[in-house]
């Protein structure tokens, strides 16, 4: 039979349950029963390839209180906070979780469009999960900018909706606005451990590389040796190029995160210790479902340590890649610096200038690149960047 648009579906007969058993039609069913019990949920019978129709008025949930005016908003925000896990360092959501926490996100805000927190939650969702597939960073993070302005429009002083906007602007080459935001997002909530974290990383790609550790340790004293946090001040030690002590931090945080490996790499990349960095990408790689930036961290070990013959078939799964999902194409060109071409590698970079911004942000301090420095169109990358030289 015919049905009518899913919106006007919602608002007619309350609720729409699609019973086949893709992970789109997990995020409808979640999408149009979010006021179900859940035990409720579970009794119910579906026949796949039907829509069921169900009337929802006597399964709704009982009225919470939330940020929201709107209740049902109140519960469609909570439902996408179950929904979605914490970001950052710790385990990534899935690509299916993360698009129903969105689903119940954009409803909230759909419900209630002057709730300020349901437009922070939306921000959050996309800045917390670094791999959706075939958005690009910079594109990921023009809609948290979108949505934390908005929030800060509705309630200026909600620090969450400062550190996203933040983030976005830090992401997104806004330097002199990213900079202020954190110091509002600190100003807000200075006991907030994510917030002197996030600052941290944001100094250490401009270069300053005392005033982020100072930032990072603070943040691991909030945090209260949160291993994640130890991670998050490894990599800061990287790129201030003390290896010795980013492993000291990540070795035993590693299994923390799916990243750790990913870190504890780099570290022993920065100390020329190969096999021990190879190591650590092999075991990165199948951790990571063999994305393109673990497969690149492992072919920069492999040319690096003279093992060159390894390379080509990496590179070559990680470019085909990029026809069919986001591939962080900074790193392939890392690659052909281990490899020393420098106009593959100059090329690659400038197209992550063009097409993929995200990694850029680490173009000034990244030690990967101190072969390129002296390279009169490497200069000028940089100038493009506009990299200010001191702090605000």
């Amino acid at each position: 039979m015919g049905l009518a648009p899913l919106s006007q579906q919602r608002r007619r007969l309350g609720c729409i349950v699609l019973t086949t058993q893709d992970a789109k039609t997990e995020i409808l069913i979640e999408v149009f029963l979010p006021m179900l019990n859940s035990a409720v949920c579970t009794k119910l019978k579906f026949i796949v390839g039907v829509a069921v129709f169900l009337p929802c008025a006597s399964l709704l949930i009982p009225a919470s209180e939330g940020p929201c005016a709107n209740q049902e908003a109140n519960q469609l925000l909570q439902r996408g906070r179950d929904t979605f896990p914490k970001g950052g360092y710790g385990a990534p959501p899935t690509v299916a979780a993360a698009g129903r926490a969105l689903t119940y996100f954009d409803l909230a805000v759909e419900k209630d469009p002057a709730c300020a927190q349901a437009h922070v939650a939306q921000a959050q969702a996309y800045a917390d999960f670094p791999s959706w597939p075939g958005v690009p960073p910079a594109e990921r993070f023009v809609k948290v900018q979108s949505a934390a302005a908005k929030a800060i429009e509705l309630q200026g002083n909600l620090a969450p909706a400062h550190l996203l906007l933040a983030l976005a602007e830090f992401n997104t080459g806004q330097w002199a606005q990213a900079e202020k935001e954190f110091k509002r997002a600190i100003q807000l909530a200075p006991s907030d451990a994510p917030a002197h974290a996030s600052y941290a990383r944001y100094l250490a790609a401009m270069g300053h590389f005392d005033e982020a550790i100072a930032e990072m340790e603070q943040a691991r004293k909030l945090a209260g040796g949160t291993p994640r946090f130890s991670l998050a001040a490894g990599e800061i030690y990287y790129w201030a190029r003390r290896y010795d002590r980013a492993i000291e931090l990540i070795r035993p945080a590693v299994d923390a995160s799916p990243i750790g490996n990913f870190l504890l790499g780099w570290a022993y990349v920065g100390k020329s210790e190969w096999d021990e960095a190879i190591r650590a990408f092999e075991k990165e790689l199948p951790l990571a479902d063999r994305d393109a930036g673990a497969l690149m961290s492992l072919a920069y070990a492999y040319a690096a340590a003279g093992r060159r013959s390894e390379v080509p078939k990496l590179l070559e799964e990680a470019k085909e890649k990029t026809n069919r999902m986001y591939v962080p194409v900074y790193r392939i060109a890392a690659v052909y610096v281990a490899l020393s071409d420098k106009d593959q590698a100059i090329e690659w970079l400038e197209k992550a200038y063009h097409d993929d911004f995200g990694w850029m942000v680490w173009l000034k301090v990244d030690p990967v690149m101190a072969p390129l420095r002296s390279e009169p169109r490497f200069q000028d990358l940089l100038r493009r960047m506009n990299f200010p030289s001191e702090l605000k």
